[in-house]
């Protein structure tokens, strides 16, 4: 990704060529193992990447990496940094995933677990409840649940995968 974002940085001043088809790419049989990305005009700056210059002095495939790119590697750039938003919003809710067991480990450690007046829960068997609620929630969904959704909605999974993010499962 840095040799795209280097390559097009040195070439910022270039135009743009007037047809995509002038952007360097190697043949499928050549490199990148038989794929080739298709050319997109999102983040058309990383384009320049690609652009090969002083075309008559020599072959671009003698070129740095780090002055020339193919379309593919500048099209996979794209789509990772298209990615940066999806990672950005997922990732409080992993943290807040992880953190829950620890939570519920200090929270158990903090509350009065006695039953009776010999046997004490250990805190970090707490996060177990959950788990095992966790469990017997999916099994009354995929059992009970579907089989009545299914005879009232006539969906052959109960709900349409919409109305089941709707409802959280």
């Amino acid at each position: 990704m840095l040799q795209v974002v280097v390559a097009a940085i040195s070439k910022r001043k270039l135009p743009y060529p007037t047809n995509p088809s002038q952007l360097y790419e190697v043949s499928k049989h050549e490199g990148n193992n038989g794929r080739v990305l298709a050319h997109t005009k999102k983040l058309k700056f990383f384009d320049k990447a690609a652009i090969v210059e002083n075309e008559g002095n020599y072959l671009a495939k003698e070129q740095s990496p780090w002055k020339l790119a193919t379309v593919t590697k500048v099209e996979e750039m794209k789509l990772m940094i298209n990615m940066i938003p999806i990672w950005i919003f997922t990732l409080p809710f992993g943290i807040c995933a992880a953190q829950t067991s620890t939570f519920f480990i200090k929270q158990g450690h903090i509350m009065d677990r006695k039953i009776g007046n010999s046997f004490e829960i250990p805190s970090a068997s707490i996060y177990t409840i959950s788990a095992i609620g966790m469990i017997i929630s999916v099994a009354f969904y995929d059992k009970i649940l579907v089989r009545v959704l299914r005879k009232i909605s006539g969906n052959e999974r109960g709900m349409n995968i919409l109305q089941r993010i709707g409802v959280g499962m």
